[in-house]
């Protein structure tokens, strides 16, 4: 019921810029960008984890990979670019 309300919210976690943790690289060289494909088994946050059930050998055997020149096509930032 509190979800709605007139007081604006105090200096917190919703406050905060997503750029932010990345002020610190400003002006720094790209070196290597690196392509790295994740099925559906893994974890993005732990990819050391691996959880093969049926959901994900269906969904890996029905997807389409995305070709690596697509992907870095679609990059808003190039290696040898500065940031």
């Amino acid at each position: 019921m509190e979800a709605i309300s007139r007081v604006p919210p105090q200096e917190g976690a919703f406050n905060v810029k997503s750029e932010d943790a990345y002020l610190k690289y400003q002006g720094k060289i790209i070196r290597k960008i690196i392509v790295r494909r994740i099925g559906f088994e893994r974890n993005i946050v732990d990819t050391a984890r691996n959880v093969q059930n049926f959901i994900s050998r269906a969904a890996n055997a029905l997807h389409a990979n995305t070709r690596e020149f697509v992907i870095r096509d679609n990059l808003f930032l190039q290696e040898g670019q500065a940031t």
